[in-house]
């Protein structure tokens, strides 16, 4: 509860399909004559074929819990409708060989946005 364990158990078989145990949520104990239902409501259950660790299910407590205490977002830029740039970049390369060199740099360059292009 609350990203703390309350009941950790090992159940036959390798799945719920082969399993011999009756798969119940909100009810501790399957003996008729020690029923506990649950009384309360049941904000979120969430059944997944992963395991997760402690550490993910705190995380993901956290995030949920307090999102604003888990990631901040800046404000949002806006985008020139046009972009141009006439200035240049130096590269120096320093080597300590006598003799030459092959240098092969790579430029990476990242366009973000939608519909734009190189040809544009």
């Amino acid at each position: 509860m609350n990203a703390t364990a309350v009941l950790d158990a090992t159940h036959g078989g390798t799945n719920m399909y082969d399993s011999n145990d009756v798969f119940v949520i909100a009810n501790n104990n399957m003996d008729i004559a020690n029923h506990r239902f649950f009384d309360g409501m049941l904000d979120e259950i969430r059944l997944t074929r992963s395991i997760r660790s402690v550490a993910w299910i705190e995380t993901e407590f956290n995030n949920q819990i307090d999102p604003s205490s888990f990631v901040s977002v800046g404000t949002e830029r806006t985008l020139q409708s046009s972009w141009t740039d006439t200035e240049s970049t130096t590269v120096r390369f320093s080597t300590t060989s006598n003799t030459p060199v092959d240098i092969f740099p790579i430029v990476t360059m990242d366009i973000i946005g939608g519909g734009q292009t190189l040809d544009e």
